[in-house]
């Protein structure tokens, strides 16, 4: 073959092959995107749901690194950017209910579940410092905890389809069980107010306070010892028992559930807040069977402004879990959706996030109520839900029910450092409920 040809023979072979490798460059690249966005777009719908308690507490452990993946780093940086921008209210005494601040009419800190936004460098050295420490101490912003009223007012976020629901005509009354150990006291007393507040009184049989063992210095000797003796006394039927030693939220619980009188317990964490109307729609599953177990749509308190964040009824979500026993959200599945017959009705859920749940006290009794051999945290829920679901009961989201959260990113506790506790505890609950699945796990 002739030089001249050879070349152009090698010239078209050349451009072949660059047009070949820029469309299968094209093609990856497409496809690529095409997948980051349908990633994108889970991720959008996980956000919707509130975080789940094990993935906030879980980050502080030894054995895993926390990533925040509620909070992208674009929004979180607007939300600085709109801190600095702003100037708070300084307030520290939490002001009382009839004192014109629980007025939403005359814009008292955080009424209606608004955002307080502090600009913390506009504060005297004094106030800086009680700012850093309630960080610090709570992993919260106890210095806007403080400025907000024990009784605020929040805004109904209710569908208003549920405000049309006609519950079972004889609910059962209710014991409320609240744990605590350090907690910051205004977080504390607003929890207890608004169970108080927001429950009819025929159904609230009491409310019991359960202190772990505070111990936190003068934090516990000022806050939650005599003061918080003094605060509660002269409110009718709340009851503080307190602990010797320290027992964790499993045990503590399981000392509130024993002295008990109502006939359905209710469990919530300390830092919580009770909307308009939550209490009926967790009680009436189980007027009708008591062999469930019921728990609320648990809304995103913000950490640092306290604003409440509502979920829309359609974008309810079930709880699931992993290989690893770590709880976690997953979307709503179609057939569930479709079984109901009205969007007010309660949603089965393979698993609860454990925070927050009601139960008949007598079948709680029957299932052996928690596991006392497992520690501290964590496992608890997920051993409870296998519980439930075994021996012949449900687990029900109730749509209509809204219970507020304050969400941390790191756990101010201290845990054991020569133990994974809920390693420890993940384990147990393996071998007595997973029967051969358990080799998922225990490897």
């Amino acid at each position: 073959m002739p030089i001249c040809r050879r070349g152009y023979t090698k010239y078209i072979l050349l451009t072949l092959t660059i047009w070949l490798g820029a469309i299968v460059l094209f093609t990856f690249r497409t496809d690529s995107l095409s997948q980051s966005n349908n990633d994108m777009q889970i991720n959008v719908v996980d956000r919707t749901a509130p975080p789940s308690l094990v993935d906030r507490i879980i980050g502080v452990l030894p054995f895993k690194t926390k990533v925040d993946n509620d909070h992208p780093p674009e929004e979180r940086l607007r939300a600085v950017e709109q801190a600095r921008n702003m100037s708070g209210q300084v307030q520290v005494v939490a002001p009382d209910m009839n004192n014109g601040h629980n007025d939403p009419k005359t814009g008292g800190p955080g009424e209606m579940g608004n955002a307080v936004r502090i600009d913390k460098d506009k504060l005297s050295k004094e106030e800086r410092k009680k700012y850093d420490d309630g960080w610090q101490n709570n992993a919260f912003n106890q210095y806007v905890s403080d400025m907000i009223s024990l009784r605020r007012n929040l805004a109904d976020i209710r569908d208003p389809e549920c405000k049309k629901v006609d519950f079972h005509p004889n609910l059962p009354d209710t014991s409320v069980i609240i744990i605590f150990h350090n907690e910051a006291r205004s977080a504390l007393l607003r929890t207890v107010w608004s169970v108080i507040d927001r429950s009819p009184p025929h159904l609230l049989k009491e409310v019991i306070l359960v202190d772990d063992f505070s111990d936190k210095g003068a934090l516990s000797v000022i806050h939650l010892k005599q003061a918080l003796d003094d605060d509660i006394k002269s409110i009718k039927n709340v009851r503080l028992v307190r602990t010797d030693k320290r027992e964790g939220l499993i045990r503590a619980r399981l000392k509130g559930a024993v002295v008990a009188k109502g006939k359905v317990l209710i469990f919530l964490d300390s830092h919580c807040e009770c909307a308009e109307g939550w209490l009926e729609p967790l009680l009436d599953p189980i007027a009708r069977n008591p062999k469930v177990a019921v728990v609320p749509l648990i809304e995103i308190i913000d950490d640092s402004t306290f604003q409440l964040i509502g979920t829309p009824i359609q974008n309810i979500q079930v709880g699931g879990f992993d290989w690893n026993l770590i709880f976690n959200w997953h979307v709503t599945p179609e057939r569930e959706m479709k079984r109901r017959q009205k969007k007010t009705d309660p949603i089965r859920s393979p698993t609860m996030a454990g925070g927050l749940f009601a139960i008949d006290r007598d079948w709680f009794n029957q299932l052996g109520m928690y596991d006392p051999g497992m520690d501290i945290w964590g496992g608890e829920n997920l051993e409870l839900s296998f519980k439930v679901w075994q021996c012949g009961g449900e687990l029900l989201c109730a749509p209509c029910s809204h219970v507020g959260h304050i969400f941390r990113k790191r756990s101010p506790y201290q845990w054991p450092s020569n133990v994974n506790v809920v390693k420890k505890n993940s384990v147990r609950l393996a071998e007595v409920w997973l029967d051969d699945y358990k080799v998922k796990i225990i490897q």
